[in-house]
C-alpha cells in the first residue's frame, strides 16, 4: 500500500513539473570565462521560432558570485522582436542586492541567480529572432558575472484565454 500511495506521489510531481515547463520556449544561458565580460562584448541568443504567433514574457537571467564588486548593473538589450528588419535596444538597470548589500535571489555557496522581467512580447509564427545583450558598466570588464541568459514563456494570460 505504501508503494502505491509513493508512486502516486511521484507520478503527481512529474506531472507538476512537465506541465510547468510546457510553457517555457526558450531557456538558455552563456558562461564567461574568468577573464570575465568585455566592454561592448554583446551575448547573443536565436530563440527558436514559434509554430504559432504567441504572447510571450521575456526574463533576462543572471547568475553573479559573491565577488561581483558592485551591487547592480546595467544592460544594454536589442531585439528584433517587434520588427523583424530592425534591432530595437532598451538601456536596463537592475539591482542585485538589497538595500543592506545583501544579494536577491536564489544561492548555494558563492553564487546567485535572479531573473528579472523584461517585457510581454508577441513573437509571429514562424519569424527568427535575436537578442544581444552587453554591460554598459564603466569597467572595461567586469568579473563576477558567471552567466547571462534569457527565458521565453508563453503568457499564462494569453494561453488560458485561447482555451
Amino acid at each position: 500500500m505504501k508503494k502505491i500511495r509513493n508512486s502516486i506521489k511521484y507520478f503527481f510531481f512529474i506531472l507538476l513539473i512537465a506541465g510547468c515547463q510546457r510553457s517555457i520556449t526558450f531557456h538558455s544561458y552563456k558562461t564567461f570565462t574568468s577573464k570575465g565580460w568585455k566592454k561592448n562584448a554583446e551575448i547573443i541568443f536565436y530563440p527558436d521560432t514559434l509554430k504559432k504567433t504567441s504572447l510571450c514574457k521575456v526574463n533576462i537571467e543572471l547568475r553573479n558570485k559573491s565577488s561581483y564588486p558592485y551591487r547592480d548593473i546595467w544592460l544594454v538589450i536589442s531585439q528584433n522582436v517587434e520588427d523583424p528588419n530592425h534591432l530595437i535596444s532598451d538601456t536596463l538597470h537592475y539591482n542585485l542586492t538589497d538595500s543592506k548589500g545583501n544579494y536577491k535571489g536564489k544561492g548555494v555557496g558563492d553564487l546567485y541567480e535572479l531573473s528579472f522581467p523584461y517585457k510581454t512580447m508577441l513573437f509571429r509564427k514562424g519569424v527568427k529572432t535575436t537578442f544581444k545583450i552587453k554591460h554598459i558598466m564603466k569597467d572595461n570588464f567586469i568579473y563576477g558575472i558567471n552567466d547571462i541568459g534569457i527565458r521565453i514563456e508563453y503568457d499564462e494570460k494569453h494561453l488560458s484565454s485561447k482555451k
